[in-house]
């Protein structure tokens, strides 16, 4: 026999290579095999019938909280893998005192293809009833740095949360110290939006190229939109000059009223992720395919919302080759989701609520060539 898996019969959706068409996928150890339009049964060693479903890249989740048992932290392998994420991406709760407890009881023995970003502040979010900076001292950017070079394999970037509750009213003195510890650590600054004392466009001049802006679509004030409702001009420049944004939906940054603005006037998230904590992850449906299915349903074309969820957070993680396709030789992670027709109200995070007639849902999960989800 020739592979070991071979899904059979649904429709691929690969960004990556143009492709969204019906086509099995045949999977040799843990790497994609062949992407073909009929691959014989008798050539597999297992056969899966994905007949009426959608088979995507395996999601990955650029933000969210997986330092179980330390603040807010979910367990990667049961709230992400298992609802159709096949890797993740700890949106800064470790610290550079914590890093080392992340990496050897969360990254390292999760199953979940799991990476992070370090927090600038020596403590990290341990407890969100308390900033990670209630003192100035708890910047060491000798310290972030060390941390970067010390797991340049699974540190993508310094994290910095600007929020008023976090940095109070001068953002910029910390802002100024994450861009120097990024820049001296050759790795990206990751920033978090949201009730802070300065705007956008004030924001923005730290931001470099890869770097990227999260909760890009949150309704609270100094978003990405101007009073009027439109685009700042300075969010247009930094995306046209290389930064990303992440629509990070979480349990608060998610607006369906300034969604809809920025995709009608053609500004689409960069990356699409969930920000999923323990209190979210309660929600067995708090998923990549409900952010998906938000954006879906608020303008975003299904290939958008698949490039958005895999190829280009893979991109942005620069990690793994291949990750994010499903080219032959590319990681055999592999998302199969039903897409369902009917009519749900689904809630953003300020209040509002909406009428979607189509979502996705997890059908089948594939890490490493495994099955790791059986099908509905």
């Amino acid at each position: 026999m020739s592979y070991d898996l071979l899904l059979r019969g649904g429709t691929v959706i690969d960004p990556s290579q143009g492709l969204h068409a019906p086509r099995d996928v045949a999977i040799s150890g843990d790497a994609i095999a062949a992407v073909a339009e009929q691959i014989p049964e008798s050539q597999a060693a297992r056969v899966v019938n994905v007949t009426g479903k959608l088979v995507t890249p395996g999601l990955i989740d650029a933000h969210c909280h997986v330092f179980y048992g330390v603040g807010i932290g979910c367990i990667a392998d049961t709230d992400c893998l298992l609802r159709g994420t096949t890797t993740v991406v700890e949106g800064g709760a470790p610290g550079t005192g914590s890093f080392a407890g992340f990496r050897k009881y969360v990254a390292e023995p999760s199953r979940t293809r799991v990476f992070a970003e370090v927090n600038l502040s020596t403590v990290g979010m341990v407890d969100l009833k308390w900033s990670e900076f209630a003192a100035f001292n708890h910047v060491d950017v000798d310290a972030a740095i060390r941390c970067v070079e010390e797991n340049r394999d699974i540190v993508i970037g310094i994290k910095l949360r600007v929020s008023a509750p976090i940095v109070g009213g001068n953002p910029f003195l910390y802002l100024k110290a994450a861009r120097q510890a990024a820049d001296a650590a050759g790795t990206k600054l990751v920033v978090h939006i949201g009730e802070s004392v300065a705007s956008v466009p004030e924001i923005l001049p730290y931001f470099k190229a890869g770097d990227m802006l999260v909760h890009c679509f949150t309704g609270r004030r100094h978003g990405i939109l101007d009073g009027k409702g439109h685009v700042h001009d300075a969010v247009w420049g930094a995306h046209e000059a290389g930064v990303l944004f992440d629509s990070s939906s979480g349990g608060n940054h998610f607006s369906f009223d300034v969604t809809r603005k920025a995709i009608e006037q053609g500004f689409l998230p960069d990356i699409i992720s969930t920000d999923i904590t323990m209190p979210t992850a309660k929600d067995p449906r708090f998923h990549m395919p409900l952010m998906m299915t938000r954006h879906l349903a608020l303008g975003m074309t299904m290939d958008q919302v698949v490039q958005a969820s895999t190829v280009n957070p893979a991109r942005a993680l620069d990690r793994v080759p291949k990750l994010g396709t499903l080219q032959v030789g590319a990681p055999a992670d592999v998302t199969v989701l039903d897409l369902e027709e009917g009519e749900w109200l689904l809630p953003d995070t300020e209040g509002q609520e909406m009428t979607v007639t189509r979502r996705f849902e997890p059908a089948l999960t594939v890490l490493k060539g495994s099955v790791v989800r059986e099908p509905n």
